[in-house]
């Protein structure tokens, strides 16, 4: 019996991706991105000079800061279809939960959109009196974090993750999906994880006929 339901963001509860996102709709360049967060993967450049990196595309711009971010957060879309599969499961009597490897502030926009009462994120903005952003604390390991918050979910829920549906679409919910039911859908990103779905959708409306 499902009890529960977690949802990935970037790419399941919206199409796109949040961090080159949020890049280009600063003022930065995304390319520019792209190519510190692959030399901060292929270990050329260290967490603390790659996040530097970054910190200097964002702040450049000239509008890093939490008013900014919250009004470029807000104004993304969701998946039309992410409104009426939550509403369905919440009438079901199944607990929603969020796990993103985004930011808290996304992260927060997003689960209260849905009306999400539960959420766990990868990266904590951290901002200054001001409210201009200063730094942030980013976790390498986004397979084992998302695991790691998944556990403690089941835990503080009483759950067996047996008993969940974890919703995604990358290659850091490949760990969640060992441990629980793991609906892949369909993506440009998807092809890494389908083979370890129990199910694969190409639209998240299927989760009602999956459940029925």
């Amino acid at each position: 019996m499902v009890k529960a339901v977690i949802f990935d963001v970037d790419g399941t509860l919206t199409e796109r991706d949040s961090w080159t996102r949020l890049t280009d709709n600063l003022g930065g360049s995304a390319d520019e991105h792209l190519y510190i967060f692959k030399d901060f993967l292929g270990g050329k450049v260290s967490y603390k000079d790659s996040k530097a990196k970054l910190l200097k595309v964002w702040q450049a711009t000239g509008n890093a800061n939490k008013e900014n971010f919250q009004k470029i957060f807000e104004s993304w879309l969701l998946r039309p279809e992410a409104y009426e599969v939550v509403d369905f499961l919440k009438s079901r009597g199944i607990i929603v939960c969020i796990i993103t490897g985004s930011m808290d502030l996304y992260a927060d926009i997003v689960a209260k959109r849905l009306d999400i009462p539960f959420y766990f994120f990868n990266t904590k903005l951290v901002w200054d009196e001001k409210n201009n952003l200063i730094d942030f604390q980013y976790i390498k390991d986004q397979a084992g974090e998302k695991v790691r918050q998944f556990l403690q979910f089941c835990q503080e829920q009483n759950l067996d993750p047996q008993n969940c549906i974890v919703v995604g679409d990358g290659a850091n919910d490949i760990g969640l999906f060992k441990i629980a039911r793991g609906v892949a859908l369909k993506s440009a990103d998807s092809s890494s994880i389908e083979p370890h779905a129990w199910k694969v959708v190409n639209n998240l409306s299927e989760l009602r006929e999956i459940l029925d």
